[in-house]
């Protein structure tokens, strides 16, 4: 988020009360960054950084728990809504006034290990259908706990008006993939499209027909447009910032992501024989130090996203 003030450490340090604390902080190019908790609990990255237009820019995007809270605090919005059963609140607002649509959503591309996961989700609009989903807790998946979205993603997956399309890119697949394109959002680009088309498809052969498709905004350069002409089917694209919290399509995508993520995670623990750390923190990093030295460099790429900045300097890039 680009903020018409200057931000410096000491200004994020005054912001952050508690119960929230700042772990640590270190700079990044072009500004610093914060590792905040809550109660022990790691909550994320708070990235300060200029931009080239000389703007400032707080980037809230690696806050995997609490981001309203945290969001409110350092940017003091008094019409952000921080409470979670008020968030509750107004998604399921948006939530019982669905209409057919297939969203898209992804896990995994700010996490070191495991893959990145996209998912497009067909939901119909069916009164009954969007009520079971409502009362059973559909909403925002990084609202939710690891528990919740394996036992959400069961419900989901035994619907059978929902129809769900995944793209799950390995840590080897999409290292290749990135070389290529040389940018993230490029590259989830092609996956958002990719997913779309095979959900199309089978929707083809269901004869069940849907122009509506709704994503994140992601990207501001029209990539996903481009990706979406490209597959030849007759789409209407809605790109909305925080979509999982306004489309129901975009919740159901968002869960069923995060579920494939954490099973992949799960097999990844087990053939690593420890817990493989979430995020790209600094215990993702000394795993992958710890890594590097049993498998060698040139197998790293079976594991880690090569292009995050830590991972660099750990192969002397």
């Amino acid at each position: 988020m680009i903020v018409p003030f200057k931000v410096d450490e000491d200004y994020i340090k005054t912001k952050i009360k508690k119960p929230f604390l700042i772990k640590e902080s270190n700079t990044i190019a072009d500004g610093f960054q914060f590792l905040v908790n809550k109660d022990n609990l790691f909550c994320g990255y708070i990235r300060v950084y200029l931009k080239k237009d000389g703007t400032t820019n707080i980037d809230f995007s690696q806050i995997k728990a609490f981001r309203l809270e945290i969001e409110e605090l350092v940017l003091g919005k008094t019409n952000c809504i921080s409470k979670p059963q008020e968030v509750t609140k107004i998604e399921n607002m948006c939530y019982t006034k669905h209409k057919s649509s297939i969203g898209i959503d992804e896990s995994g591309k700010g996490d070191l290990f495991g893959p990145l996961v996209i998912v497009s989700a067909y939901v119909p609009e069916n009164n009954f259908l969007i009520a079971k989903l409502i009362k059973n807790g559909i909403k925002d998946s990084k609202l939710i706990s690891d528990k919740e979205i394996l036992e959400l993603s069961d419900l989901i997956n035994a619907q059978n008006d929902i129809y769900l399309s995944q793209v799950i890119i390995s840590p080897k697949r999409y290292n290749e993939l990135y070389s290529k394109m040389k940018n993230l959002n490029k590259l989830l680009a092609w996956g958002h499209a990719t997913a779309v088309e095979t959900l199309l498809n089978e929707l083809e052969i269901e004869q069940i027909e849907c122009k509506k498709v709704v994503s994140d905004q992601f990207e501001n350069n029209n990539l996903l447009e481009t990706n979406l002409i490209n597959i030849n089917k007759d789409i209407n694209l809605i790109k909305i910032p925080k979509a999982e919290s306004c489309n129901l399509s975009v919740a159901v995508a968002s869960i069923i992501a995060r579920a494939l993520f954490l099973k992949e995670m799960d097999r990844l623990n087990k053939e690593l024989k420890c817990i493989v750390p979430k995020g790209a923190d600094y215990n993702a990093t000394n795993l992958a130090i710890k890594l590097k030295s049993e498998v060698g460099v040139n197998n790293l790429c079976n594991y880690v996203k090569m292009h995050f900045k830590n991972v660099k300097g750990i192969i002397g890039e």
